[in-house]
């Protein structure tokens, strides 16, 4: 599938939820397929330029910039450094409802340099590399926000879009709170009244794992402090010796 026709089935699944004001669904998906098809060199290019930068989770410092460049040039209003974190964004257009959201991701895998083509060769031995796709996800996600904003500032479509950038895909939450609800937990991993309180502080310019199979149990760095059951179990480098944790059993899904 190529990535014009990745881009027209998105926006065309959005469209389906969105209420249109003059003209016909029909007219309204042929506008998507001319914006995308307007766009379509400068989204390549934004994938293409993803695809080099290579950046791991909370490090997507040149590949949020350039999806949240493009769409502050095209018109969104947007909102950097979200929630404290340096490379996650909102760009936003439009105003009232309905509310539509689109999520792009960025964030490299560490490991897999891979060059742009189907055989093995890495464009650095070691270094990260895109293996899931996520420079096509946050290009075709904003030329999907984009289309979708054309509609509504040409008076076609009613509400708001905004696209989430979103960095380090899922990473965090599938080490706390989605790990531990696939097991039933549901206490766990969450930073709200009622849970327990689990937490990491690390930095997140110089967080990384520094384990190996020769060496499984070397520390990762960029790890500040950690508490477990609301008691500082690690901080600067060294255990309290303490053992705060309990055993959780395992609880019925619902």
């Amino acid at each position: 599938m190529s990535k014009t026709l990745r881009l027209t089935c998105l926006v065309s699944m959005l469209l389906a939820a969105v209420p249109v004001i003059a003209g016909d669904a029909q007219s309204a998906k042929q506008a998507v397929v001319e914006s995308i098809d307007a766009h379509r060199p400068e989204l390549v290019d934004l994938a293409d330029q993803i695809w080099a930068f290579a950046e791991t989770a909370l490090r997507e410092t040149r590949s949020a910039a350039v999806l949240a460049d493009y769409a502050e040039a095209h018109g969104f209003e947007v909102e950097r450094g979200v929630a404290g974190m340096p490379t996650a964004f909102v760009a936003t257009f439009g105003e009232g409802r309905p509310i539509i959201g689109i999520l792009g991701e960025y964030d490299a895998l560490p490991g897999i340099s891979q060059r742009a083509q189907p055989t093995p060769e890495p464009l650095e031995p070691g270094a990260a590399g895109h293996g899931c796709g996520h420079n096509l996800f946050g290009a075709a996600s904003l030329g999907a926000a984009l289309a979708i904003k054309e509609q509504i500032a040409g008076g076609e479509l009613n509400g708001t879009v905004r696209f989430y950038g979103t960095p380090a895909e899922e990473a965090i939450h599938k080490m706390t709170a989605g790990a531990a609800s696939s097991h039933g937990i549901h206490d766990r991993g969450r930073i709200e009244p009622g849970a327990y309180a689990d937490l990491v502080l690390f930095d997140p310019e110089t967080v990384s794992d520094r384990s190996t199979t020769e060496k499984p149990h070397a520390r990762s760095a960029g790890i500040e402090k950690v508490w477990v059951n609301g008691h500082l179990a690690y901080q600067d480098g060294s255990g309290s010796g303490q053992r705060y944790g309990r055993v959780l059993r395992r609880q019925p899904i619902s």
